[in-house]
């Protein structure tokens, strides 16, 4: 018998403030490869086990690759650090085993996540509360070098494709029927019915259009039911109503992620109002060294701006309205997107 693994995705309430990824695409549908994606990566495959943390793996996975397409390390990243941390800012009622999707890019941004060796992803975390201040500020510290400065959404199965078009793997939550698990060798059949189990994160990363496929990686483990960790899903199953106004595809989201080469790390000389900046903060949070992403230093060009110019550039890059302001005395930047 299969082992159906515990379901741990909900819906996030829709948000109108959400920037979508096809306001920044202008690719079409009908442009796109017949076949495409990103490239075979040598992912660290994980297996949740009987822990609803799929949105935590999902998020793991996502920030692997990420990492790994900038640095070319593959850096096992933790997946019960971000399980947990969307936990705390997820809405959702806080004994409810799951979580969702929008939950983990947000944490993805706000605090990153850390390497799994910080904070292993096992049962015993699972259940108990997290580390005390000593270690959670070394764990947050480590975290914070492996963040993300913005998500974009995805409507449906055709934003997902052309996102995958254009090398950006997507983080999704998919309702799960039970015909699912008679997936054989990581192919799932294009029959959509049975039982309803519930809510899965996933990550796609590529598209097949001839033979109407997204190939994904599983945090279900190396066998069973996956082709070595990875699962190929028929464009039905995006397509799917479960019922009137409930979508199976329930969320998804594409990220902006960097991490500056040295290059591209902000001068000294760098001038805010004429005077020299002594901190930087993101998001709260100190940058070392003036370290900024390096879309932001290609549009600054001159050394000389000012807040009003930074924030129209954050505001025109994430979709948001960014607030940045100067503070003469302490000599302080503070970006916050």
């Amino acid at each position: 018998m299969t082992m159906i693994p515990h379901p741990g995705a909900y819906p996030s309430p829709k948000d109108a403030r959400d920037w979508l990824y096809r306001t920044i695409s202008k690719v079409s549908i009908n442009d796109i490869p017949v076949e495409g994606g990103i490239e075979p990566v040598p992912l660290i495959i994980h297996n949740q086990g009987d822990l609803p943390i799929c949105t935590g793996e999902a998020g793991a996975y996502l920030q692997m690759i990420n990492q790994y397409f900038e640095t070319g390390q593959m850096i096992d990243l933790s997946a019960m650090f971000i399980y947990k941390m969307n936990k705390l800012i997820d809405g959702l009622p806080p004994d409810l085993e799951g979580s969702t999707v929008k939950a983990t890019v947000e944490t993805l941004r706000l605090k990153g996540v850390c390497r799994e060796i910080l904070y292993p992803t096992t049962k015993e975390n699972y259940e108990k509360p997290l580390p005390g201040s000593r270690q959670m500020g070394r764990i947050l510290r480590n975290a914070y070098q492996n963040r993300i400065v913005a998500y974009t959404k995805c409507l449906n199965l055709e934003d997902m494709l052309i996102a995958l078009a254009e090398k950006k793997p997507v983080i999704f939550s998919l309702y799960l029927l039970s015909n699912f698990y008679k997936a054989r060798r990581g192919r799932v059949p294009r029959e959509v019915g049975g039982d309803n189990i519930g809510g899965h994160a996933m990550v796609a990363i590529r598209y097949n259009l001839e033979e109407k496929w997204v190939k994904v990686v599983q945090s279900w483990g190396r066998g069973g039911l996956t082709d070595k960790g990875y699962m190929y899903i028929p464009f039905e199953w995006f397509d799917h109503q479960v019922k009137p106004n409930f979508p199976a595809l329930m969320e998804a989201y594409t990220v902006i992620d960097y991490i500056p080469k040295e290059e591209e790390r902000l001068p000294e000389k760098f001038t805010i109002n004429k005077k020299s900046p002594v901190k930087i903060e993101l998001n709260g949070q100190t940058l070392k060294n003036f370290e900024l992403p390096p879309f932001l230093i290609n549009e600054l060009g001159e050394p000389l701006i000012n807040t009003g110019i930074l924030e129209k550039i954050f505001n025109s890059i994430t979709g948001t309205r960014a607030k940045v302001t100067w503070d003469p005395e302490t000599l302080t930047l503070k970006i916050n997107i």
